[in-house]
């Protein structure tokens, strides 16, 4: 039992940190928060070669409220370019299938709503004591359309997460059957000739637990924060369960937990 104390100072940081994120993107905010929501993800990261994996992950993102339609479908699929043991670029492309952010259901008009994006994204990972942290930075190129309304709008997006990992053992190892502790918080900025530059700002906190090694389970909250013309905005508060799948499949049958590379 000694192997899984809870380090305390790291887990009271990554609360601070997490609650400090969300003061400036709250004040950005306009109009009352929505209902909670819902949201499902599925994501993989498969390692093919020494170079080159695949990226996908699927979000069924529930209704505000029971009269609502649901606020999103995604699907994304992408390429990745490993750099070295924990940086990689990756390109793809996303559809989406939803209606616009609003606490009342949506007009006959934009239910329906769909996006289709290409997106460029760069991270790395690396740890310090306790904390395994990854940063990303995503590039987004959006061509938006609601039915009933043609041509597609275009947008620019950028993004950044900053994600901060805690293992909850004494000796900050990422094994099967080890809980973990998730905060994260990502920026949505608009570049170019959007509404307004502030997109929206998206903050989790998350309870995981490694299943294997290539297989690990996360549920928590994650709270937005959105400007009024976002297109993507959805709940305000949302219950989030998560399942990542990363096999490394370049040793025929040997599979590695992408956290120990």
């Amino acid at each position: 039992m000694k192997h899984y104390l809870l380090p305390y100072k790291s887990v009271f940081l990554l609360l601070a940190w997490l609650l400090a994120a969300q003061v400036p993107a709250r004040a950005q905010q306009v109009g009352p928060a929505p209902a909670p929501g819902m949201w499902v993800t599925v994501g993989s990261e498969a390692r093919l070669t020494r170079r080159l994996g695949l990226h996908a992950d699927l979000h069924w993102r529930g209704a505000q409220k029971a009269s609502a339609a649901p606020a999103q479908n995604l699907l994304r699929a992408g390429l990745n370019v490993y750099l070295g043991r924990r940086a990689m670029v990756t390109a793809g492309y996303a559809y989406a299938h939803f209606v616009l952010a609003g606490d009342q259901p949506a007009p006959a008009s934009v239910r329906g709503a769909r996006e289709q994006r290409l997106f460029q994204q760069f991270q790395f990972g690396e740890q310090t004591g306790a904390l395994w942290t990854r940063h990303r930075y995503r590039l987004e190129e959006r061509w938006l359309s609601a039915v009933g309304k043609a041509p597609a709008a275009y947008r620019t997006r950028l993004r950044y997460q900053l994600r901060v990992l805690v293992p909850l053992r004494r000796d900050h190892r990422l094994t099967p059957g080890t809980a973990y502790l998730v905060g994260a918080n990502e920026l949505f900025f608009n570049l170019g000739a959007a509404p307004s530059f502030f997109d929206q700002n998206r903050a989790s906190l998350l309870l995981g637990w490694q299943l294997s090694r290539t297989a690990a389970l996360e549920g928590g909250l994650v709270s937005q924060a959105f400007s009024a013309d976002a297109f993507d905005g959805g709940a305000g508060n949302v219950l989030q369960v998560g399942f990542a799948f990363s096999p490394d499949i370049r040793h025929g049958n040997q599979l590695r937990m992408r956290n120990e590379e």
